[in-house]
């Protein structure tokens, strides 16, 4: 979300707001761990203009962070990835340290024409659902979305709060250990 779209609303909070607080926290430790990091500005959203078109990198990886909105019950968090992509070890380590915080919906993919969803494992081909991750598939770059926990969940909101140093950490160390960098130390 950016560019004016504060994205979903819920406990007093606005998607833009804590998901922009995370980024910048994941950022700030990927950069410590010696990874180059690119990010939209705020006045950019949906991957309009994808930034890593073009670069010449070893590895293109793109996240979109975002919060899921539904019935005040719904909770966890849940990672799409890339219909054709076949090694999702990462968004599955991801899940499974994350997990003592908030709980684990699976990896999932969606398909464009049906809009069927099915997890991770399952075979499924087709369109990618999800704009940015089509887009970004045709250039090169394996794109997730991370659904954070449910912006409309008092609790998923007061976890993601009270440990959001350490569930940008958990986030970080995975990904620096997943492209061989050395993970960033505790404080």
């Amino acid at each position: 979300h950016g560019n004016g779209d504060k994205g979903a609303t819920g406990n007093n909070r606005t998607e833009y707001d804590m998901c922009q607080d995370r980024v910048n926290r994941v950022v700030k430790y990927l950069q410590a761990g010696g990874m180059k990091v690119f990010t939209n500005s705020p006045s950019q959203n949906n991957f309009e203009t994808n930034i890593l078109n073009g670069i010449d990198l070893k590895y293109k990886f793109a996240i979109t962070d975002h919060m899921n909105s539904a019935a005040a019950s719904a909770t966890g968090i849940e990672i799409w990835i890339p219909i054709k992509e076949k090694n999702f070890t990462l968004e599955e380590k991801i899940l499974k340290d994350l997990s003592k915080y908030l709980a684990s919906r699976g990896v999932r993919k969606r398909n464009y024409y049906s809009g069927n969803w099915s997890f991770a494992g399952d075979t499924y081909d087709g369109t990618d659902y999800y704009k940015e991750i089509r887009q970004s598939w045709n250039i090169g770059i394996s794109h997730d979305i991370f659904e954070m926990g449910f912006i409309s969940n008092f609790y998923d909101v007061k976890a993601i709060e009270t440990y959001k140093d350490e569930i940008a950490k958990i986030i970080a160390n995975d990904i620096l250990e997943h492209f061989g960098f050395k993970k960033v130390k505790e404080d």
